[in-house]
């Protein structure tokens, strides 16, 4: 509910080209709640960033602004979420 882990890049990135983002950083995200047909917007910030191999990376965000309806609707889908794994515990 207060944050999530993203990755990207590739082999296709260019050899000297570092993360596109960098801790600190600020920026609105989209994040498609597919489990229950919804899309928010929240405002995040970068609080850890990590490179992978080949070129790829995973970043950790904080959400710093969610309003009521987003975070609804998040938990929304966290439930879904948690009961599909409970399906197979």
């Amino acid at each position: 509910m207060t944050g999530v882990r993203i990755e990207g890049g590739g082999v296709s990135e260019k050899l000297e080209a570092g993360p596109p983002v960098q801790i600190g950083e600020k920026f609105s995200i989209t994040l498609d709640l597919d489990l229950v047909s919804e899309s928010i917007t929240v405002f995040s910030e970068v609080v850890w960033v990590k490179r992978l191999p080949r070129f790829a990376f995973e970043a950790g965000l904080k959400f710093i602004e969610i309003g009521e309806p987003e975070r609804i609707a998040l938990a929304r889908y966290l439930d879904k979420v948690k009961a599909s794994l409970d399906r197979f515990l």
